[in-house]
């Protein structure tokens, strides 16, 4: 897309110094119905639009960006280290490290994690 945007803002710009020299050399020649024509051809203020509109909004996207960044590292920090998985029937919990891969692991207690992968809510180990 930037090739696309400097080319189109460096053919006006190109456009328009033609316009103004064509206009020029009409007044030099005294043929002001050509110069009367070529007085709107000028196209300078459109192509530093375009280019400081694009530049603004890159500027506002790449902050964006950053500041979505920052949310989702400080979510992340939010994230249990350990997560306690207490099964039906045992009293005690066991502790478990989020981190680690566990295949399928359903708990009941304070945490609950799962991979996502067990609809049944059994245990599936060795994975």
């Amino acid at each position: 897309m930037d090739t696309l945007v400097a080319l189109g803002a460096g053919a006006s710009y190109v456009y328009s110094t033609y316009a103004l020299f064509a206009m020029t050399d009409a007044q030099m020649h005294m043929d002001m119905e050509r110069v009367m024509s070529l007085m709107h051809e000028f196209y300078f203020e459109s192509a530093a639009m375009i280019l400081t509109l694009i530049t603004v909004g890159k500027m506002l996207e790449a902050r964006s960006k950053g500041r979505t960044t920052d949310a989702l590292k400080s979510l992340m920090k939010l994230a249990p280290k350990t997560a306690v998985v207490v099964r039906e029937g045992e009293g005690a919990g066991d502790s478990h490290p989020t981190s680690a891969k566990r295949g399928c692991v359903r708990g009941k207690a304070r945490r609950e994690y799962s991979c996502g992968r067990c609809g049944s809510g059994r245990e599936q180990r060795g994975k």
